[in-house]
């Protein structure tokens, strides 16, 4: 039985989860699926055991013996391969004896929440925007970083802006007088802050924009 787990981002992380998980639970000699079955038996036995002596003995059978059976040979004995897609990073790769109760319920759940978005952003976004299936949850943090290299196009606005903050706004921010470096920094609206009281003994030579036809 095979099932596909669909992730946005972080695929070879989801790998490693699924790959630990079958290492430690796939029943061969030097996991921990025999300790912790062995647990599980002594520790349920002994309270089945008590609950026989001072409770109902048909309720041993009923609410431990038959549903820990009905458990352990449903969703953990039996394994399945897991292959996990990740259409951000374009992330493909198999994991094989996965329980199977995991993968089953892993690759249902991210089945129907990859097929929802698919359609809701078919539904509700242009052909150029950014989508999650593309992009994944880091979406708005590369979008952050990619926000320190943005630059002004037009050469002659360019120009115009390097002069105005080389002759005006980085003498007043050495003055401290209208405002410092810090506020500058901090500020949520620095052409506010900076527009807001201009030098009138400061000037800079000002070049008409060109802009296209």
């Amino acid at each position: 039985m095979e099932y596909t787990v669909y992730t946005f981002g972080g695929g070879e992380i989801l790998n490693g989860v699924f790959n630990a998980i079958a290492m430690s639970l796939n029943g061969h000699d030097g996991s921990l699926f025999e300790p912790l079955k062995r647990l599980g038996l002594i520790l349920g036995a002994f309270w089945a055991a008590l609950y026989a002596l001072y409770g109902d003995q048909i309720k041993v059978f009923t609410h431990w013996i038959m549903p820990m059976t009905v458990f352990m040979n449903l969703l953990f004995v039996p394994t399945a391969t897991v292959w996990i897609l990740d259409p951000v990073h374009h992330y493909h790769q198999k994991v094989d004896n996965v329980p199977y109760g995991l993968a089953a319920l892993a690759g249902h759940v991210s089945t129907i929440g990859y097929h929802i978005t698919g359609k809701i952003e078919s539904f509700f976004s242009l052909p150029d925007d950014l989508r999650y299936q593309k992009s994944g949850f880091l979406f708005a943090s590369d979008i952050i970083q990619k926000a320190k290299t943005f630059h002004i196009t037009n050469t002659d606005l360019a120009e115009n802006m390097k002069s105005f903050v080389g002759q005006c706004v980085l003498y007043d921010a050495m003055l401290g007088r209208k405002y410092n470096i810090d506020e500058l920094r901090n500020t949520d609206d620095i052409w506010g802050l900076v527009s807001a009281h201009p030098s009138q003994a400061r000037s800079f030579v000002w070049r008409d924009l060109k802009l296209p036809d």
